[in-house]
């Protein structure tokens, strides 16, 4: 099982419960958090303005994974260059459905109250579709409850 970080826990009570306790606990995996610096500097090189909650996120862990299945790691975002995801912001491995699948920030809009809706990409098909209007609600309730 991975060691929790106290702020992961306070931040992102629902992830952590699962990265700890979840069926695939001992496949899992937590990284010490990102400073402030490194955060700013990723997102300079990204080119994209991070939402509040996934800086937030980096500050508790930098890297963080469950299994086979999701995987999150600060400086692994890019942006897709072919439709129907075009200039979407791919942040996370999320295999949902297959491998290969993935979770995306809409920036097309901007950041709306410091955050941008997340969409699942199926690579097999391909296609998008939305599963919450910010990181937050994604990491907790999407990732968290399946």
């Amino acid at each position: 099982m991975p060691n929790i970080p106290h702020e992961l826990t306070a931040q992102f009570p629902n992830f952590a419960r699962l990265l700890s306790t979840g069926p695939m606990a001992k496949y899992n995996e937590v990284k010490e958090p990102a400073t402030p610096e490194e955060i700013e500097e990723v997102e300079q090189s990204t080119g994209a303005a991070f939402p509040a909650s996934y800086q937030l996120f980096f500050t508790c862990a930098r890297a963080a994974s469950i299994g086979d299945g999701f995987r999150i790691e600060l400086g692994a975002a890019f942006f897709h260059e072919t439709p129907p995801s075009e200039e979407m912001l791919c942040f996370a491995d999320y295999w949902l459905k297959g491998d290969g699948d993935q979770a995306l920030f809409d920036v097309s809009k901007g950041l709306i109250d410091g955050e941008y809706p997340v969409y699942y990409y199926n690579h097999g098909e391909p296609s998008v579709r939305k599963l919450a209007d910010s990181f937050h609600e994604f990491i907790e309730r999407v990732v968290a409850h399946g």
